[in-house]
């Protein structure tokens, strides 16, 4: 179903969906050139009706509203294109899953809000022992054992 440009906005993620030119134009070598419509998300970058400005990977393209109809689509249906590989060596593209990397957490962060723990002495701490504490929201992890400032 196509999408009137009223209904797009800026950020917007859409792919054609159809082609709305009169069966009676034939371009200017006398045959009607197909339009290719693959569902590939195209990032729509600044609307001046009738026209858009869309980009994908890196490929800018402007539409004519008036012979291209678009749809809209879900953020889902983005994100996973836009984590596939495409191999194009054959005529049917392959599309491989990027493989996600685990992080491990380094202890030293705050586990609150990420930033880099440093290691202090508490006032009024009775043994004066050092405390992981985080300068930013002030989070204490408690004793460090073996503790080196």
């Amino acid at each position: 179903m196509a999408v009137h440009i009223e209904n797009l906005h800026v950020g917007d993620w859409v792919t054609g969906c159809n082609d709305l030119r009169p069966e009676e134009d034939y371009g200017f070598f006398g045959r009607r050139q197909p339009l290719n419509f693959d569902g590939m998300p195209w990032k729509v970058k600044a609307i001046s009706a009738p026209f858009i400005v869309a980009e994908r990977d890196g490929c800018t393209v402007t539409m004519d509203l008036r012979v291209v109809g678009l749809t809209k689509l879900s953020a889902a249906y983005v994100r996973v294109l836009r984590n596939t590989k495409i191999d194009t060596s054959d005529d049917k593209p392959i599309r491989r899953a990027k493989k996600r990397v685990k992080t491990k957490r380094d202890p030293r962060d705050c586990p609150r809000c990420g930033q880099r723990m440093v290691q202090r002495i508490p006032n009024g701490s009775p043994k004066r022992l050092w405390h992981r504490v985080c300068p930013d929201c002030g989070y204490d992890q408690g004793p460090v054992e073996n503790a080196t400032p």
